[in-house]
């Protein structure tokens, strides 16, 4: 199986759209390339901020192509290929490997609300359609019921069955419990815990993880990956900066607070230059009139993710 490190900070990556909906690569490559100039340690693509229940599987193929051609092997690009039922995941994560991605990731299969037997089945049936290839659990029960419970998820990992977890619950107690059962049940290093937040990412280290996956890394990675490295007071500057980026979703309508990120970081890397159109995919909305006013404000207090192009 290939090994791959999934270390520091992960960028969850907003996957560009032109107005019809249809990836944008051009300003897919030019976020590759200034997440990768701000020092990001891997590419999570497709996940919640890649809105990836609303692209088809062309479009998600697509993305992956380019993103793997852009980041040239420099960091892991991890594609999540989370479907309802095995079978289609399976193929999406065909899909995904020939693209390009170094490792997989899925949640728990939705619609359904399935038994934890099920869902061992789930990544025990992923794994072994993709045996060469990290697979890493993504719980975010918020979205995706049930839950994955601790036990399963150490059974899976003494199994060699996953590789790895990105929990993007905020259960700093859950995330302990599995980060100190998998380093005794495989070993210190041999499970990567991955914390999937958008703003705690000075306390992840205290709570056992090897890395972390905010969404806020699209527009400061460099104040993220500062935070995560340096925990403590020394972070408190880069800490406010983050806090300031989550501030601003305040100006965005949406249903969900993950939607609000979306729209949000979105709409500041179409302000910055480096994405062509803060466009969503519907039902979500981009900020308009004197929302979008007041989150344009809001980020003229804060400096800009530098475009490798030259633009501000």
């Amino acid at each position: 199986m290939t090994d791959i490190r999934l270390r520091g900070v992960i960028a969850p990556m907003v996957t560009p759209m032109h107005p019809d909906e249809t990836v944008d690569e051009g300003s897919a490559r030019r976020l590759v390339r200034a997440l990768l100039a701000a020092g990001v340690d891997g590419v999570w693509l497709l996940g919640t901020t890649g809105e990836f229940a609303a692209l088809d599987t062309a479009e998600r193929t697509r993305l992956v192509e380019v993103v793997c051609d852009e980041v040239a092997g420099r960091v892991p690009v991890v594609v999540n290929v989370s479907q309802p039922g095995t079978a289609l995941a399976i193929r999406t994560g065909r899909d995904a490997v020939r693209a390009g991605a170094d490792g997989l990731a899925a949640t728990p299969p939705f619609y359904y609300p399935h038994s934890a037997a099920e869902i061992d089945g789930h990544y025990r049936a992923l794994k072994e359609a993709h045996a060469d290839v990290p697979l890493f659990a993504y719980n975010i029960p918020q979205n995706v019921r049930p839950a994955l419970e601790a036990g399963s998820v150490v059974v899976l990992a003494a199994d060699g069955i996953l590789q790895g977890i990105k929990d993007s619950q905020n259960n700093l107690q859950w995330f302990r419990l599995v980060a100190d059962r998998t380093r005794e049940a495989v070993g210190p290093d041999a499970f990567a815990m991955l914390l999937g937040t958008r703003t705690l990412v000075d306390v992840a280290t205290a709570v056992g993880a090897h890395g972390v996956v905010p969404a806020m890394a699209n527009v400061a990675p460099a104040a993220c990956r500062r935070a995560f490295l340096q925990p403590g007071a020394g972070a408190r500057a880069d800490i406010d900066t983050i806090s300031a980026y989550e501030q601003m979703t305040g100006h965005v309508v949406a249903t969900s607070a993950n939607a609000t990120a979306i729209c949000a970081v979105k709409t500041a890397l179409w302000h910055w230059g480096v994405i062509a159109s803060p466009q969503v995919s519907a039902p979500l909305r981009p900020p308009r009139g004197d929302a979008l006013e007041a989150l344009l404000t809001a980020l003229s207090a804060l400096a800009p993710l530098t475009n490798p192009d030259g633009s501000p």
